[in-house]
């Protein structure tokens, strides 16, 4: 399918749904502490099986436009697990996300389903990180809104400890994957705590996962967010020093920063940067649809020119740690 077509299907969804803000007027303050016109919160997409498909669709495009025909996905923690998943289930080929405790790879059975024998579920939600590919799977296969529960809320940004989206009353089957201290009845009772029940029919997965050897192997990088750039270069940075051969890093959104050349530039070798969506697009169907002025439009183009400057230019000035 055309990926322009799909970029733009997944800018009106994340702007339906609040994914993506845009308010010049009163800016969002960012971890970093910076005010900023935009906020991205792209595991709001999880809650639709149908922005799930727009989302794996375009990440399977671009891999499939650029003639790669990867052995393996590399999901980035922790946001990036979840479509991560969905692509390698859609592809065929093994999940596998860097585990920083260890310095290595962790690689997860292909496909990695959950034997779920549940009705009259509303949504599907597992535990973090480990737990997400068989949640989102879960979740896929049943056409179900998908959720997960950090091991404890956010230090930043909404500070939320569920992610994805929430209705109160909804019945949610919750999936724990048994690796070492689970923390299934944490997850429980923060799902409980913001108005979900969760019956008795929690499903424990046994699966092993295990450290996987990815020398001489071609993987593509799946990425939620792509801001500075110097995150995701350090993930294909990580996973190339275990000997995986990386030439394409993906990702939902985009900034289009410059410091994405610059981060990417570090790298020893090239890796291409491709996003579902970018920052450029979704001005243009903001703009379309009436959902931002001109006046804001230039506004918004302006930060994109000097984001770390923009905030104080305006008034707003950042808010630092130190303070």
């Amino acid at each position: 399918m055309d990926t322009s077509y799909l970029s733009r299907k997944i800018a009106d969804a994340s702007l339906d749904i609040e994914a993506i803000k845009l308010n010049t007027v009163n800016p969002f303050q960012w971890a970093s502490g910076y005010r900023m016109p935009i906020y991205n919160d792209n595991r709001q997409l999880l809650g639709s099986f149908e922005h799930r498909m727009l989302v794996e669709q375009a990440l399977v495009s671009m891999i499939k436009e650029e003639g790669i025909k990867p052995e393996f996905i590399a999901g980035t923690m922790t946001a990036g697990v979840a479509p991560a998943a969905s692509v390698a289930n859609r592809l065929g080929i093994p999940l596998v996300i860097y585990d920083n405790a260890t310095g290595k790879a962790l690689a997860f059975p292909t496909p990695p389903i959950a034997p779920l024998d549940i009705s009259e579920v509303d949504a599907i939600a597992s535990t973090s990180p480990i737990a997400i590919p068989y949640g989102v799977t879960a979740a896929n296969g049943m056409q179900l809104p998908f959720l997960y529960a950090r091991q404890k809320a956010k230090e930043h940004g909404l500070e939320q400890q569920i992610e994805g989206v929430v209705k109160k009353g909804w019945n949610v089957a919750l999936m724990d994957m048994r690796i070492g201290d689970g923390y299934l009845n944490d997850a429980k009772a923060a799902l409980e705590e913001i108005g979900l029940s969760v019956p008795d029919y929690q499903s424990v997965v046994t699966w092993e996962v295990i450290p996987a050897d990815l020398r001489g192997r071609t993987g593509v990088v799946i990425e939620d967010l792509i801001s500075t750039g110097g995150s995701s270069a350090k993930e294909v940075k990580q996973f190339r020093e275990l000997g995986a051969d990386i030439e394409l890093c993906c990702s939902i959104f985009n900034y289009n920063l410059d410091t994405v050349h610059n981060a990417f530039g570090k790298l020893t070798e090239p890796c291409l940067v491709k996003s579902a969506l970018t920052y450029d697009v979704l001005l243009a169907v903001a703009k379309e649809r009436g959902y931002v002025t001109p006046e804001e439009i230039e506004l918004l183009e302006e930060w994109r020119e000097a984001p770390f400057e923009w905030g104080e230019r305006h008034g707003f000035p950042p808010v630092l740690k130190n303070e």
